[in-house]
């Protein structure tokens, strides 16, 4: 089953898909040289839908599904798409402040900016506490593990698994066999919420209010500290936080103070005019280079 996913300009599939890390983890599977990705989830207890994704000439998103689906299984695979690419958001005030500096040129040339999401807030937010003070490699290992072996299996493909089956773990099997390391009672304690319904995801993803009411909400689960939620917020719509670790500030000094360690409050007042978008041109910022140096466009 194919169908098309009409997207808002300036729009790039590449930039967005290229952002940052998530397109590397599964169920994510890239095809760099063909352009397209393979990915699979888990809308409800009873199904499991797997789709490629392509962007032709940007003017479109063509997905292609495994087989037939019902129309109430399209609906939610339409709906995982335009969150993943974050197509109901509303970036033209941030381009807007781009094309007034000529240094942030390259933004507009490669329509950059949206980040690539997975389909659940619940997938961000486990693959976010697997980014925590750990190498990239170390994070490839442990999501890896947690869909290879606790995901929903469709033929050779596999869904990132649900909160329950999560909860149901031991913190050993956690610890040793999918190597989440000190991590495993964190992520324990958030599948059991989950689960249990004593943190409603939706509601957290939907509700309104400001980026500092969503930011405490977010830091009170326990594991998920100032740099995972900054980051969280980001794939939320909201970019005013920076989100540091030591991977970006030392992209910072590498590029704005020849290399020498720059604190933490002097990177916030470089991108203080952005305001609300602050964190977004930060992000930016530190990973031009793989816009200009790394992809095949």
């Amino acid at each position: 089953m194919n169908f098309k996913i009409a997207v808002p300009p300036p729009f790039s599939f590449l930039s967005t898909v290229y952002s940052h890390g998530w397109v590397d983890l599964p169920p994510f599977q890239l095809n760099s040289e063909e352009q397209y990705f393979d990915y699979t989830f888990s809308p409800d207890e009873n199904s499991i839908i797997s789709f490629r994704i392509s962007g032709g000439d940007n003017s479109s998103l063509l997905v292609q599904t495994e087989g037939k689906l019902t129309a109430a299984a399209g609906k939610k695979t339409e709906h995982a798409v335009i969150c993943m690419f974050r197509l109901n958001e509303d970036y033209s005030s941030f381009y807007r402040l781009a094309r007034a500096e000529k240094k942030w040129k390259w933004i507009i040339s490669y329509s950059a900016g949206r980040m690539l999401r997975c389909a659940s807030l619940w997938e961000d937010m486990v693959k976010m506490l697997c980014t925590t003070n750990c190498t990239w490699n170390l994070t490839k290992i442990m999501t890896g593990n947690l869909v290879a072996e606790l995901g929903k299996e469709k033929g050779s493909k596999h869904s990132f698994p649900a909160p329950e089956i999560i909860a149901g773990c031991d913190e050993q099997y956690l610890r040793q066999r999918i190597k989440m390391g000190y991590r495993a009672p964190y992520l324990l304690e958030f599948a059991d919420r989950v689960a249990s319904g004593k943190i409603d995801l939706n509601q957290l993803e939907n509700r309104e209010g400001t980026s500092d009411e969503l930011y405490k909400a977010l830091r009170a689960i326990k594991g998920f500290g100032d740099y995972s939620v900054s980051s969280l917020l980001k794939l939320l719509g909201f970019y005013d936080r920076m989100g540091y670790d030591s991977w970006n500030r030392i992209q910072f000094a590498k590029k704005h103070n020849s290399g020498t360690a720059v604190e933490d409050k002097e990177i916030a007042a470089y991108y203080k005019r952005y305001d609300s978008w602050a964190g977004l041109f930060f992000w930016m910022d530190v990973t031009e280079h793989w816009y200009k140096n790394n992809f095949k466009w």
